[in-house]
């Protein structure tokens, strides 16, 4: 659990590894998929992977997030189809609450996405696999011994 007593600013290190199963989006019978993040005011996106359903994309991203943490912080993950002519097509999303990571510890995950909160259906969709990896930034009050 992310806790801590001090005012230093936590660095959260998101690795976004890939996705298997996605739902086939395009008429060729695959998607070009790509990962959104956005924690805060902060907004990451993964590169597009044309034409699969299986995309690996093994991308790092650091959030900052300023203590005292809200404990309602969420990272939050969309995952997109995108097209060249017409809109981008939603294929699900899911959270990882920040309170929710041990600093220093690995946490690996394969999430399932899932519809939009207005959307009341089924199990949801294809996973995706993330790394989180939450560490105490040293600031300038450091003092030397």
């Amino acid at each position: 659990m992310l806790v801590d007593d001090t005012n230093d600013p936590v660095l959260v290190h998101v690795q976004v590894k890939g996705a298997r199963d996605l739902a086939a989006k395009d008429t060729t019978g695959t998607s070009d998929p790509f990962l959104q993040l956005a924690c805060g005011n902060t907004k990451f996106a993964t590169s597009v992977v044309k034409k699969t359903r299986f995309p690996r994309w093994n991308e790092k991203f650091t959030f900052k997030v300023r203590k005292p943490l809200d404990p309602s912080m969420n990272i939050r993950f969309v995952c997109t189809d995108w097209d060249r002519i017409s809109h981008n097509d939603f294929m699900g999303q899911f959270e990882v609450p920040v309170s929710s990571i041990t600093p220093g510890e690995p946490h690996k995950a394969w999430y399932r996405l899932r519809p939009k909160p207005t959307v009341m259906n089924g199990d949801g969709y294809a996973p995706v696999c993330v790394d989180i990896l939450c560490m105490q930034t040293w600031t300038d009050r450091q003092t030397d011994g």
